[in-house]
């Protein structure tokens, strides 16, 4: 497994000594999400063409929201005591995402022993957590099945800034943690199947297809209340409409850490 200090080295390379930059991958992410935004900011920012800026919806009225230090500029904090979510548009690109499609974003949980969810749709969507301390990515297909897909025990470590990844290109699903890929358990209906320990999902066209969704996406919690809330650090949010390579991957992470 990569360490963290050769996955930095080997970004560090590429985004200062090659000067690659994932907004000159082509085609360009359908939503990013730098969140570089200040203390106190109502909006993130989506600095890709559609321009689906996202909301800050607090649980209590006195709330702000707290950005802090990231990869690259600042990156959105959430805390247990005031929980948020940002809200993209009922309009965005996401509700007709449909494989291939890439998601990418860096992220520092503060807890390790919860279910945190990191962005997503919970209206039969599809959603990425870190759950207790394994990166998690559902779906529920065109047959209304819902799946799980997860990480080793630990792969997502607390109080540890690392880069995750959602890869599916319609016929497998893959999961990145610092640009390598992941073993994987499958869980479907809620039970575990313990025949699956691949790196790579694969099934039916409309099995790997997420159901059209009705509700809005959200990063940080849920859209319809607070539970599940984020607790830790999210940067650098990116949407993909296609399949991206793990050499590509990697590019996009370290624009991240561009100085």
């Amino acid at each position: 497994m990569l360490s963290r200090k050769i996955f930095n080295l080997t970004i560090s390379f590429i985004a200062v000594g090659i000067g690659i930059r994932a907004t000159e991958i082509s085609p360009g992410p359908i939503i990013h999400y730098r969140l570089d935004e200040n203390s106190g900011s109502t909006l993130v920012a989506d600095t890709a063409a559609g321009r689906h800026d996202a909301r800050i919806i607090v649980a209590q009225p006195e709330s702000q929201s707290e950005f802090v230090p990231g990869q690259h500029g600042n990156a959105v904090k959430f805390r247990a005591d005031a929980p948020m979510r940002f809200v993209i548009p009922e309009n965005s690109v996401l509700k007709a995402l449909k494989p291939p499609f890439t998601i990418a974003f860096w992220a520092n949980p503060s807890q390790g022993y919860k279910n945190l969810w990191v962005f997503g749709n919970n209206d039969g969507g599809i959603s990425v957590r870190i759950f207790y301390q394994m990166f998690d990515f559902r779906w529920t297909d065109q047959h209304g099945v819902p799946h799980i897909l997860q990480t080793p025990k630990f792969s997502a470590a607390m109080n540890a800034m690392q880069h995750y990844a959602v890869v599916n290109d319609g016929q497998r699903i893959m999961l990145y943690i610092n640009g390598e890929i992941q073993k994987l358990s499958l869980h479907i209906r809620g039970a575990k199947i313990d025949s699956f320990h691949g790196q790579e999902y694969t099934g039916d066209a409309a099995e790997l297809i997420p159901a059209n969704t009705a509700g809005d996406y959200t990063i940080g919690g849920y859209y319809y209340n607070f539970a599940y809330p984020f607790e830790g650090i999210i940067d650098d949010l990116f949407v993909f409409n296609r399949a991206l390579s793990s050499d590509e991957l990697v590019t996009v992470a370290a624009e991240s850490c561009n100085p």
